[in-house]
């Protein structure tokens, strides 16, 4: 698949079928997925694009299993890190393209950000100085969704310093090197 084209796996959580023309690139899409399925390695939704158009799109497994919830590309989950992987890979070929700078300040994309020296860069490598999840949760009442924007949201209002300067030192620091 080329530079434009995209795959999107989200959430785990078995039986569906594409809602595609079969083509070479879909038949070995849906093979791989069915065996993947057949070894208990994989539950959730694929879809497979190219040139912003779908190519292939199937659910596999249950949303919800006691109640016999089927999976499908349109099930509403959770995708844990998952958008981490993609928003990196989405940002490094926007740099590849000279179409982003990594050294950017964040405040220059999201005016919000009350860090000034946090870049793109400090974010995608978690070297930012950020609070971790327990400072986030603590600010959400119980039962409700936490979200992206919440999180920014609670960023902006709480204002917390990072819990250390961002940046390579950070980073050396949190992975004990």
């Amino acid at each position: 698949m080329n530079a434009r084209g995209f795959a999107i796996a989200a959430c785990f959580t078995l039986a569906g079928g594409a809602a595609v023309a079969s083509t070479p690139v879909v038949d070995r899409v849906d093979g791989l997925m069915r065996d993947l399925v057949s070894r208990n390695l994989f539950q959730g939704a694929v879809v497979v694009g190219t040139g912003g158009r779908i190519d292939y799109a199937a659910g596999f497994g249950f949303a919800e299993i006691a109640r016999r919830v089927p999976f499908t590309p349109d099930t509403r989950t959770d995708g844990a890190s998952m958008a981490k992987t993609f928003t990196a890979a989405a940002l490094l070929q926007l740099a590849a393209e000279q179409r982003d700078d990594l050294d950017a300040p964040v405040r220059g994309i999201l005016p919000e950000c009350l860090h000034p020296t946090t870049r793109v860069r400090h974010l995608l490598v978690h070297s930012a100085g950020l609070p971790n999840y327990e400072w986030f949760d603590s600010r959400v009442p119980k039962g409700e969704v936490r979200t992206n924007g919440r999180d920014l949201a609670l960023v902006t209002r709480g204002a917390p310093r990072p819990n250390s300067t961002a940046g390579p030192r950070l980073c050396v620091r949190q992975c004990g090197l």
